[in-house]
């Protein structure tokens, strides 16, 4: 049992999480499931003064965590990603977009001198050790991740999403992905004007919503949401046969 995927909801799953959980990842599958999404309301956040007026945001994670160790084939952290972005802005030259970098709030990690490096040695790229992490999503142009819960984020805001790593929500016609260098390249002219398939964006939030979490968040469990853990507990004991 883990936090919801989406907000005020839980997730249990046989298969287990994150990359590994049982969540299709046929686009097709979710054409088919298109429905109604309960409207999610997102906050309003004001527009940090110190961003560019456009730009594409990318978290960094936690370097030790599973997500990078276990899902981040060619990116195996959060310098390498760097060093991918700086050769990409090499490569691209004034077709690189704006991007922006934010430090993990969980990370003990000092990156200040990798700041500085980039604020001399790069026009395009920069490096936040702080702000809100909701207003930098809400006023990207698009978002990209290794496979952060900032995607399914970025997804349920309707915002153009790159997947750098192994993630469950990286399906054909929702994102893109970049699994190379020269995947990365060429994503990166890509991102902006992208056009994600609508219906498997409704199909993805229809299904994670109506059959695949169990409602309520399990730090606050009543007797209902525990009623319904382990009716689901009980439906993923039967699916193992």
């Amino acid at each position: 049992m883990e936090n919801g995927l989406l907000p005020g909801m839980t997730t249990l799953d046989r298969k287990g999480i994150n990359f590994l959980n049982s969540v299709p990842r046929d686009p097709q599958f979710f054409i088919t499931r298109s429905g109604h999404v309960r409207k999610t309301s997102i906050e309003h956040k004001e527009r940090p003064e110190e961003l560019p007026e456009h730009y594409v945001f990318i978290p960094f994670q936690v370097n030790t965590d599973s997500q990078i160790v276990l899902f981040s084939p060619w990116l195996k952290d959060m310098t390498a990603l760097v060093d991918a972005l700086l050769k990409a802005e090499s490569n691209l030259q004034e077709r690189t977009p704006n991007i922006v970098l934010k430090t993990h709030p969980a990370c003990d990690q000092d990156y200040s001198e990798l700041i500085k490096h980039l604020n001399s040695s790069s026009k395009k790229i920069r490096l936040y050790n702080s702000g809100d992490t909701q207003a930098f999503i809400a006023h990207a142009d698009a978002v990209a991740t290794i496979n952060s819960t900032v995607g399914i984020e970025a997804i349920m805001a309707n915002i153009n999403t790159l997947v750098l790593g192994q993630a469950f929500y990286n399906i054909a016609g929702l994102t893109l992905s970049a699994q190379s260098q020269a995947e990365l390249e060429q994503a990166l002219t890509q991102l902006v004007g992208f056009k994600p398939n609508p219906t498997i964006r409704q199909g993805l939030l229809h299904y994670l919503e109506s059959e695949y979490q169990i409602p309520g968040r399990w730090q606050d469990a009543d007797a209902e949401h525990i009623e319904a853990a382990c009716a689901h507990l009980e439906q993923e004991v039967n699916r193992l046969g």
